[in-house]
Order: structure tokens, then sequence, then C-alpha cells
């Protein structure tokens, strides 16, 4: 008994073989023997502290140690012994990566390489939002190694402290290098909170770049306390502080109340966001079509179209809402049913048909329904026929429905092309709200065939869909279908019309040479803002200190092509020039209706490169860029939280605070 005890107590763990005792003081200490750490631990009985230093600072040692050949637990070796054996056992199983640091064939840290290479390794993080742990990974190791032996990937403290650190500051000055000789720029912002329930502010960019609209990511904050409007205004004006040459011209957001009131109290120039609009028209549109919909319960609607409860849909019912909800549960069935995706698959095969995945709705966006209704339509009869043999007939449709799905397509495709148009950030989108809003009226107009004055009772109209790349005609039949089209053409009159009394959209559109009045829906609406434009320029004509300007102009009047255009309302438009009529009043006056009187331009009309190079009004040219750099939306920002969101949510990362920040500003 007391001899199996002894070789038990002989028995010494792997950990001492990765620490030297050493005296300090009246005291011991344990000094890490780690190639190029020197961490001191203190002495005590066991070797947990120990552990969880190799764990965290050494984990490639500590993996090698622990898959390396073990000594026999059985050998009677004395202490001595033991070190040494399993300092050579340690020796035979060094890894490439210590094997370089001891030989010292490894690039020094303060070489110019070994920085190039730190760098591409950031850049490959931020990039590709990669976590930190992958400097960990043995197969990213393995594969730095084959590309160059030299260099030693930094460890995942090193990366996060010093590394990104370098290179957040580094942008951050970068941003305000470039943002020193602008003058105006515009700024989104939104709210987003991580699933710790920690809430952060974005603050985002737009301004002129080298003749390009261009969008930098000024911070990613997160917010200490409650997103009250006054919060709110201390982190943006926390990050402004950062660039103080620049003047806001305009703050897009979505319609939340802080969010307004932000705004105000710092005094800028509110505009809401376009892609919430719409976003809020068809889903409290397609809400309203349910039997049982209340106006006090539209936000319950809204939610309800996402969820599952069979309660929400009667099926005696054949509306809009019904359809949608109805398909939504079908998409949710076929994202959890492996076999019943299988067998969609070899059913789309044995019919020849291109293999279509059905689209999972979500809230955020209402374009995902679109796109689920899509799928499924295109899927067509295969998909039902699939659902019959998983004996889920209760999630089939029925004829009547089948008939409507290519209607609510054929209805709800203008908003589609209109939000996907207004969330670009990468050219000038708030000249295209009112023109957008204008053709989206239009098309929905045509699928009435109504005048602004005429009532129809009846209505059958013919709209063109494409279904595996071949144009389809709908017919718009339906009754459900009728009185959905009429409740958006009524929402989008409201809530979009307001944009033409809007400073910010009403000046771009007029300020667009391919729309000027014509891009209004209200022509009272348009001499309003031409009037307030006319002000506008006298004001920044008399700061420019400039009284007499000769009107001659550069800019060659470009006709209209005969090509389709993008917006399809401007077909018809006959272009006419009035006689000028120079008259004794201000300046601005004659270099407005100069401009004005102009022949619109065609389609392809780069907005930018027209002001830059307009020579016939510095004052009206300046008054243009300043509004062009406005986004009719507030995606920019909502974009940054999704790539923030990946970021933080991510385990393996162990992110801080701001350091979300760090790798959204690119």
């Amino acid at each position: 008994m007391s001899q199996n005890t002894a070789q038990k107590r002989t028995k010494r763990s792997f950990v001492w073989g990765f620490f030297e005792k050493i005296n300090k003081g009246n005291s011991n200490v344990f000094r890490c023997k780690v190639a190029g750490c020197k961490t001191e631990l203190s002495c005590s009985g066991n070797t947990t502290n120990r552990r969880y230093h190799l764990q965290s600072h050494h984990p490639v040692e500590l993996r090698e140690a622990q898959s390396g050949n073990r000594m026999s637990s059985d050998s009677s070796f004395n202490d001595d012994e033991r070190d040494n054996a399993e300092g050579m056992h340690h020796q035979k199983q060094t890894s490439m990566r210590k094997y370089i640091k001891q030989s010292g064939i490894s690039y020094n840290p303060a070489s110019q390489k070994k920085k190039e290479l730190d760098k591409a390794l950031v850049r490959f993080i931020v990039k590709d939002i990669q976590p930190l742990a992958v400097v960990d990974d043995d197969g990213f190791a393995e594969f730095v190694h084959a590309l160059d032996p030299r260099y030693c990937l930094p460890s995942r403290r090193h990366l996060r402290d010093v590394l990104l650190e370098q290179a957040y500051q580094k942008t951050v000055q970068h941003i305000g290098e470039i943002l020193k000789p602008i003058k105006f720029i515009a700024i989104t912002y939104d709210g987003w909170t991580s699933r710790t329930t920690q809430g952060y502010l974005v603050v985002t960019g737009h301004f002129i770049f080298e003749e390009k609209l261009s969008t930098a990511t000024l911070g990613v904050i997160p917010i200490p306390s409650r997103s009250t409007s006054k919060n709110l205004k201390e982190l943006i004006f926390s990050v402004l502080k950062r660039f103080p040459n620049v003047s806001v011209v305009c703050a897009v957001t979505d319609s939340g109340s802080n969010m307004i009131s932000a705004c105000d109290l710092m005094k800028m120039r509110h505009m809401p966001c376009a892609a919430h609009k719409i976003q809020r028209i068809v889903m409290v549109g397609i809400s309203k079509t349910e039997r049982s919909f209340s106006s006090k319960e539209t936000e319950d609607f809204v939610e309800k179209i996402f969820c599952d409860d069979n309660d929400n849909v009667q099926n005696c019912d054949v509306s809009v809402y019904n359809v949608i909800v109805k398909c939504k549960r079908i998409a949710t069935f076929f994202h959890h049913s492996s076999s019943a995706n299988r067998s969609l698959e070899q059913e789309l095969h044995n019919a020849k048909r291109q293999l279509t995945k059905i689209s999972q709705p979500n809230n955020t966006r209402w374009n995902s329904v679109y796109y689920m209704l899509e799928s499924i339509w295109k899927i067509g009869e295969a998909l039902f026929a699939v659902l019959s043999k998983c004996g889920k007939w209760e999630l089939d449709l029925t004829p009547a429905e089948k008939h409507l799905i290519p209607q609510i397509l054929a209805i709800l495709k203008p908003f589609v092309k209109a939000t996907t148009k207004l969330s670009g950030d990468s050219y000038p989108t708030v000249n295209l709200i009112i023109p957008t809003t204008k053709q989206i009226l239009t098309e929905l107009n045509s699928l009435l065939s109504l005048s602004d004055n005429e009532v129809v009772e009846e209505e059958t109209t013919v709209f063109e869909v494409s279904e595996n790349n071949k144009d389809a005609k709908v017919v718009i039949d339906s009754q459900e279908a009728i009185c959905f089209l009429k409740q958006l053409v009524s929402s989008t009159r409201e809530k979009m019309l307001e944009y033409e009394t809007r400073t910010a959209s009403g000046f771009s559109t007029i300020l667009d040479p391919r729309f000027k009045k014509h891009g209004f829906i209200s022509e009272s609406n348009y001499r309003m803002m031409a009037e307030k434009l006319k002000e506008e320029l006298k004001t920044v004509m008399a700061t420019q200190n400039r009284t007499h300007i000769e009107c001659t102009s550069s800019i060659e009047p470009v006709p209209c092509v005969s090509k389709r255009a993008e917006y399809t309302f401007l077909n018809n438009i006959t272009f006419t020039r009035h006689d000028r009529s120079i008259h004794s009043t201000a300046q601005a006056i004659v270099h407005l209706n100069k401009y004005l009187e102009d022949p619109i331009t065609n389609e392809t009309t780069d907005v930018l490169s027209f002001w830059t190079n307009y020579t016939a009004c510095e004052a009206l040219s300046a008054i243009a860029l300043r509004f062009m750099i406005i986004p009719a939306s507030s995606v920019p920002s909502e974009r940054v939280n999704s790539t923030a969101g990946n970021t933080i949510t991510d385990k393996r990362a162990r992110l801080t605070p701001t350091f979300a920040e760090q790798l959204v500003l690119k």
C-alpha cells in the first residue's frame, strides 16, 4: 500500500515542464519558459493557475503537450529523471511555430516585412469578419507557415489589444484626413441591440470625395443607458467632434420619436427614411386585408404575419393577408424539414424545372415577403405535390389562393424596385424619392386602369410578370387584389407625397437634370419648392458676394434617348423650350430660370458629374452638390448594424464593447 502511494506521489503533471521556480524576494514564483513569455505566477499547491495561463496564452503549446505520448503511469522515474524525460518529450514535440521562435529564423518584430504581414492579417480579420481565435487554429497556422515559414502569427490578445487598435486609430485618422477639405456631410444613425442586450448607436457619413459619392462609418458607440433623445444627442456629438471641419446638411433616420427629437435638439435638418415609409405602407396594407383588422391593432397584425399561430387564419377566407400567412407556414415547414426539401428537389428534377430555394420571410424588410411568394409561385405545383406526399394537406392553398399569388406579386413589384433603388449608397438617392413615388403611383394606377376622378366598380387589368424567364400575362381580376391595390394607392399618396414639401427631397428633384418639374406629382408643390430654391440661391450668392454672374452655359442640351427608360413615366414627356424672358430681378432668378428652361437630360446622366462640371452658376452647383449627398434611407447604418451583429455575437471573438467599432471602420 505504501509502495503504491509512493508511486502515485512521484507522478507529476506535464504542466510543470512549462515553468521554472525562481526566488523573488521573500517568496518563490513560477516563471513561464515558453519563448517570448516571462509571466510570473504565484506558488500554490496545484497547477490550476499555471494551466489557466497556458490555456489563455499558449493554447497551441498546451495542445501539443496534451496530444503527445504521455509518460507511463507505472514508470518509476524520480522527479529529476521525470523532468529530464518530459523536457526531452517536449523537445521532440516542438511545433513549427515554436521552433521558428527558438531558432531565431523568424522575422524580427520590428522588421518591415513583419509589420506588412501583420497588417495583411488585420485586413483579413476585418474584411471577412473572422473571429480572433483564427490565429489559434492549427489549420490556419499550417497554411500561413506554408506561405511564409518565417512569419509567426501573433497571439489573440496581441491581435486584439495592439494590432487592431493601431489599425483602428489609423482608420480614424485617415477618415479625418479625407474629411478635412469636405465642407458638408449628411449622416444617418440607427440603434441596434445585441443578444446580450447591449445597445449600440451607428453613425454613418455621406459626402463627395474625388467627384464620387462616398460613405464612411463614423462611429459604432455603445449606449451606456436608455436611448433617449438627449443621450442620442450626446453620443452623436461625441462622434462629430472628431471631424470639426464639416457641417451636417441633414440627418436621415427612421420615424422613431427619439430619433426625430435628437435631431431637433441638435438643430439639424431631419428627413425620414423612405425605405421605412415603404415598409410601413406595404405591411399595413397587407394587414388591412384581414377581415378582423382594427386600426388600433396595426402593429399586432404586422407582427402576426410572421408568426405561426394557426388561429390567425380563417381557412374559409380568401385574402392577401391569409395567403401570405399560409405561404409563411409553407416556407417554415420546408425550412425545418430536410426530407421535404429532398422530395422537392427530386420533384423539380423529374419535372426538369430549375431548383429554387423557398425564401424565409423576416420582419425587418418586407421585400422578404415578396421573395417568399415569388419562390413559391415559381416552384408551382411541384411544391403542393410534395405537401400531399408528406401528409401536410392543411398547408395546401385553395385554387382561389393560388390564383391570387401572381396578382399580389404584380401589385408589389413596383415597391420592390423602389426599395432597391432608394437603398443604394454609391449614387445620389434623395433626388429619386419623389420621381420614384410618381412611378409607383403611375404603375399602380395602370393596374387599376383609373384616372384620378374615374371610379370603376369592376376592374380587369393586365400586368407583365416573369416566370421561369418567360413573360406571362397576369390578369388583376380578383376583388381581394383590387381592394389591396386601392389601399396601397391611397397609403402611398398619404405617406409619400410629403416628400414633395420637404426641402432636401424637393430641391434635389428640381436640381436633377433628368427630372426637374417632371419628377413632381403636384404642380403646386413644384412651384412652392422652386420659389424656396430661388430664395436659397439668393442667400448663397449673397454669401459668395456674386452680384453679377454672366449667364453662359457650357453644358450642351442632351436629347432624351428613345430607349426604354428606367423611370417609365418619362417616356411620354414632350420636351419644350420656353422663350427666355430676362427680367430685372435678382440674378438668382435668372440663373435658376435658365437651368429650368433647358431640356431634361437622358436617364444615363451622371448627376454628380453634371453639377461638378456645371459652370453657368457656381452657387446653383454648390446647392445641388450639397443636397445630393443626402441618402434617401437609413439603410447604410442598418448595414453596419448587420456587420456589427455578425461580429459581436461570434463567441470566439471575445470582443470588447468598442471592438465592433474597430471592425466596421474599414
